[in-house]
């Protein structure tokens, strides 16, 4: 019975490296599926990237948790495994606070890509019309009309008067660019209120990732006494503690006992109960295994 009492946490320690191991592969095929192939320099293949690290940012963050429960706490303070995870944390968290700047400079240059059609619409319709404004015949005006999309152009015999066509035209043209000046605007102040809510979403969930990351990288589990250390008189352990709660910042004057030494000894008494149930348990185990196993 003992043995298995021993091993119940070398197994634990097994399931958990595999649950951590199996969430950062888990983590690193869905990351790649969104990424590949890669276009660094594309805004739109950015936002996809961090959209992606942000959806399964989760699964190493628990993994992490899982390799680091998975280490001794007596050792985890000196543990390289658990140094080197604490580092990748720290540089995880770093990462996503480099996220926030990264992903503003994405929307801003797909913003501007996104307009880049309707500023050159304009701009041609612009143009367009100046040159029907300044035109003198009808060969410079079928040249102007000629720029617009779809190239239009006059039709064979056309002889109606020069300034009464030049004025329909003109007139044409600025609702039209009236229209499509609108139109933009309307959708650019769409676009900046959809864009600054997902922006905000996106800083909390960076900022949060950010916070867990740094969390687990700045923990360090405290050095303590065992229970059977704490309940055995003769441990160096119990005899520190002993010291400890002799010291003259613990006691306050007047010979009564501190709060901190008060605090030790029901913690004592309490793992001296525990330890003494435990020894029952076992010892209740091992009288039933006598019985229904009995030697011959």
């Amino acid at each position: 019975m003992d043995e298995i009492f021993d091993r119940q946490p070398s197994e634990l320690s097994r399931i958990l490296k595999l649950a951590g191991f199996g969430l950062y592969i888990l983590f690193a095929c869905n990351l790649l599926s969104s990424m590949l192939p890669l276009r660094l320099i594309e805004p739109a293949w950015q936002m996809t990237s961090i959209t992606a690290l942000q959806n399964f940012a989760f699964l190493p963050l628990i993994g992490t948790c899982a390799l680091l429960l998975a280490i001794d706490p007596e050792q985890s303070a000196t543990d390289q495994g658990a140094m080197l995870i604490r580092r990748a944390c720290g540089f995880a968290c770093v990462g996503f606070l480099l996220l926030i700047p990264l992903q503003a400079s994405a929307m801003w240059r797909m913003g501007v890509l996104a307009e880049i059609p309707a500023e050159r619409m304009v701009g041609t319709i612009a143009a367009v019309r100046s040159e029907i404004a300044s035109s003198q015949n009808l060969t410079e005006l079928n040249t102007a009309l000629v720029k617009l999309p779809g190239a239009p152009k006059l039709p064979p015999g056309f002889n109606q008067p020069l300034a009464k066509v030049r004025q329909s035209m003109l007139s044409k043209l600025g609702d039209d660019l009236a229209k499509l000046r609108a139109s933009q605007n309307q959708r650019l102040a769409g676009r900046r209120v959809t864009e600054v809510l997902l922006f905000a979403r996106t800083v909390i969930v960076d900022l949060v990732f950010a916070i867990f990351f740094g969390a687990v990288a700045g923990f360090t589990p405290p050095r303590l006494p065992t229970g059977l250390a704490l309940a055995n008189p003769f441990s160096p352990n119990s005899r520190e503690i002993e010291n400890w709660e002799r010291r003259s910042w613990a006691e306050p004057r007047g010979g009564r006992p501190g709060a901190a030494q008060l605090l030790l000894r029901a913690i004592r008494e309490r793992l001296t109960t525990l330890q003494r149930r435990g020894d029952a348990r076992r010892l209740a185990a091992k009288t039933e295994a006598a019985h229904r196993f009995p030697r011959r």
